[in-house]
């Protein structure tokens, strides 16, 4: 369990919401990560969260089925109103999809998932809300909502 939330919060760093330098200053995974959510709260106003689950797979030095852990959902915990991202309409529930214009792979290892962010800044974010619409917030200077 402490792998899945490191690699959580390597996304999270990855993803812009705190410094990949914090990473070091905590003493467990799971502090690192309940900071980075807080501080994308403050920062952006919204907080991630991650759900993970298992996957079938196949043990590559046994060619044995196995399961592994997977990414099986990125979405927006809680929002403050008063916040570029409860100003653009980021609700709670609402799907992580991308950020910056990267997908976010569902059934994928989050490993997997935050190695093209490749350390960008953070800057979009694209989701679905629970209509099922597509649209994009830009986290820049000037930034706005778009449909998709």
């Amino acid at each position: 369990m402490k792998g899945l939330l490191a690699l959580a919060v390597l996304f999270l760093a990855l993803s812009g919401c705190v410094p990949a330098t914090a990473i070091l200053a905590s003493s467990t995974a799971s502090d690192v990560l309940e900071m980075k959510k807080v501080n994308c709260m403050t920062q952006y106003g919204f907080m991630p969260e991650f759900e993970y689950g298992w996957v079938d797979d196949v043990d590559p030095m046994h060619q044995t089925p196995t399961k592994r852990s997977a990414l099986t959902r990125a979405y927006v915990k809680r929002v403050s109103r008063d916040s570029h991202a409860g100003r653009n309409g980021i609700a709670p529930g609402d799907d992580i999809l991308k950020i910056n214009d990267r997908e976010i792979f569902v059934g994928e290892t989050a490993l997997n998932t935050i190695i093209g962010m490749d350390g960008a800044e953070f800057t979009r974010m694209t989701l679905r809300n629970k209509a099922g619409e597509i649209y994009s917030v830009d986290f820049g200077a000037g930034a706005v909502r778009s449909a998709q």
